[in-house]
């Protein structure tokens, strides 16, 4: 039998080893740290440079008000800092560093120089760390700060360097985190040094919508201005939050745009993120996300920073409270937003002018309004409420209103759209005409738009049904209805049978691999009381991502969105298709019922409803102005 190995205490250089490991996992963690001490220390200016992906090279400069010369040797001594004092401490924690271990591991696998002049001092003291080991201190001259230059990073430790990425892909980590704090601190000037060439700079700003516009352009060369960003500010005891949400237009197919920040922190998480997609979930198509930068305010002893050895995660006491109140106020911010619409600048430059008349003559291409014109000026137009009949209600499925009926509602009376001059002053979009039977040519006081009929209605359809299902009740089923699922899908599910219950959703296990419904949410219920839709698909598609589900901040809400994925497909059905023709008035009507419609930016799949051109951009297409 082997001797059994004795327990020995790790020497210092080694245990430092160790913690940088876990706490400088790559460069951009280390860049990290040290901007979170600058800001620790009040710095209103930071000068970051690296150089090889931060390998060769990471500075960190600050004006903050620096370390007094006594300390400057136990800032690189781990477990010492200026941040906590007791354990009461560590729960209400309010500091971006708090653990002083970030310069011990550094220091630990670099060669580390650290300077700085206090306030009130009149020189500096500057100190060498080569892998853990002092190597030299002295008194400099120096301005008030603190400067932390980290050469030659995993230096001796290749094992952990061989796992880095190339040189461009940790730059590109480092930019990351620098963007992230640069937006989390608008307050701070700051510049960003790239193997010897300047990347970034951003002077202070004196707003955050200031600070937004400038990274967002800098760092994804967006065409954004403040006044494109949506505001949005809710508090609610003990929570508070101020988001910013770039236009649609801007959406992406990854998550990077998505910028959370807990008590001013940067973090990545997941809660956060599922609360904002799941707001946002109307206005995303295939597979977008939004960008947007949200900040939220929350007691400290509400919320656990030291869950995580980056600080990148944070642990909230009540987590369906924060998803709860983070969604709500997204979704009801977004339900009245109407920048859906996407601007011509959007496109590519048109054909030349030429080329536009060299094809074929498409006779069905533009429908005008000139005859409901000449109708309406001598006062024979068809009054609205009066279109009930028509060949337009056969194209309806059965059991939905006629068109007529769908498009009804309070509308101002229809009058000629063709305006002098493209600037008159409009306030809602007037109708101008149909391209292919599919699109609505309007204008108003900001240039022409293009409204795609199907998915207009179908926004407005969708809301319709939502309201008036949601007033309904849930109604018990006289023949329960049997599905069958996988038994493992099951065994998971059925812990979770009362929540479905909360949301009027009665089930409950007949067999190893049956599920028996026996009450529906007027969600899921037509008018006659019918199910409105296929349950089996329906159970089977939320029983394929039920783990996913049960993770989210709220199970309940989870599968109400599923119930509303269902609706919105149900409204596609329900809608006025594409090539389907519709009168002056059904338009007219449509129109104002979109402007009175919850997201009528977009249809429930998250396409767009219109395409605007505004004057500006259609002047410099005819070279009016440059």
């Amino acid at each position: 039998m082997k001797t059994p190995t004795r327990i020995l205490k790790l020497n210092d250089q080694l245990s430092n080893q160790i913690a940088a490991g876990e706490v400088v996992e790559r460069p951009s963690a280390a860049l990290k740290e040290l901007m979170e001490n600058s800001l620790d220390a009040g710095a209103l200016s930071l000068r970051v440079s690296i150089a090889d992906g931060g390998m060769q090279l990471l500075e960190v400069a600050d004006d903050g008000h620096g370390i007094h010369p006594e300390d400057l040797r136990l800032a690189l001594d781990r477990h010492a800092t200026s941040k906590i004092r007791q354990t009461e401490d560590l729960f209400a924690i309010k500091s971006w560093g708090f653990r002083g271990e970030a310069l011990a591991s550094i220091g630990a696998v670099s060669r580390l120089t650290l300077s700085s002049r206090a306030l009130g001092e009149a020189t500096g003291r500057s100190i060498l760390c080569e892998g853990g080991h002092i190597r030299e201190e002295k008194t400099i001259a120096r301005p008030q700060g603190t400067t932390v230059r980290v050469e030659e990073l995993f230096f001796n430790t290749p094992a952990r360097k061989k796992f880095l990425k190339s040189s461009s892909a940790e730059t590109s980590q480092c930019t990351q985190t620098f963007q992230r704090l640069a937006l989390g601190c608008p307050h701070a000037a700051m510049e960003f040094t790239i193997n010897g060439e300047r990347a970034y700079h951003f002077s202070a700003a004196a707003t955050m919508e200031t600070r937004i516009t400038d990274v967002f352009r800098a760092a994804w060369k967006l065409d954004l201005e403040e006044k494109d960003l949506m505001k949005v500010e809710a508090a609610s005891f003990p929570l508070a939050m101020k988001a910013w949400i770039l236009p649609s237009k801007h959406y992406i197919p990854s998550s990077r745009g998505i910028l959370c920040y807990v008590n001013g922190r940067t973090v990545k998480d997941k809660l956060l993120q599922s609360a904002i997609l799941a707001a946002a979930r109307e206005t995303l198509f295939g597979s977008l996300y939004p960008q947007m930068v949200l900040f939220l305010e929350t007691p400290p002893e509400a919320v656990d920073v030291n869950v995580h050895p980056t600080k990148a995660e944070v642990r909230f006491r009540e987590p369906g409270h924060v998803f709860g109140f983070v969604r709500k106020y997204l979704e009801r911010a977004l339900a009245g937003d109407r920048r859906g619409s996407v601007s011509l600048t959007e496109f590519e430059a048109p054909p030349s002018p030429a080329s536009l008349f060299d094809r074929p003559q498409d006779t069905h291409l533009f429908q005008s309004n000139a005859a409901f014109h000449q109708k309406s000026a001598h006062g024979d137009a068809p009054a609205w409420g009066s279109l009930s009949s028509g060949t337009q209600n056969a194209l309806l499925p059965p059991g939905y209103p006629a068109l007529s009926e769908s498009l009804a509602g309070t509308v101002t009376p229809y009058a000629p759209a063709f305006t002098p001059g493209p600037h008159a002053n409009l306030s809602r979009p007037q109708f101008l005409g149909t391209l292919k039977n599919t699109y609505l040519i309007c204008q108003d006081a900001d240039g022409l738009l293009l409204v795609d009929q199907h998915a207009a209605h179908e926004r407005v359809t969708y809301e319709r049904l939502k309201k008036n299902r949601l007033e309904g009740e849930s109604a018990a089923l006289l023949i329960p209805i049997q599905i069958e699922l996988g038994r493992e899908v099951l065994d998971r599910m059925e812990g979770d049978f009362p929540k479905l219950a909360e949301l009027g959703l009665q089930v409950d296990r007949t067999g190893p691999t049956l599920l028996a419904v026996r009450s529906l949410p007027s969600l899921l219920l037509k008018k006659d009381g019918a199910p409105a839709l296929g349950l089996g698909n329906f159970f089977r598609k939320v029983s394929s991502g039920w783990d996913s589900l049960a993770n989210e901040g709220d199970l309940a809400e989870a599968v109400r969105d599923k119930m509303l994925e269902a609706l919105a497909t149900e409204s596609c059905h329900g809608s006025v298709r594409a090539g389907q023709t519709l009168s002056a008035p059904e338009a007219m009507a449509l129109l104002e019922q979109m402007a009175d419609t919850d997201f009528s930016g977009h249809c429930p799949h998250g396409r767009p409803t219109t395409v605007r051109f505004r004057w500006g951009e259609i002047e410099r297409l005819f070279k009016r102005v440059f």
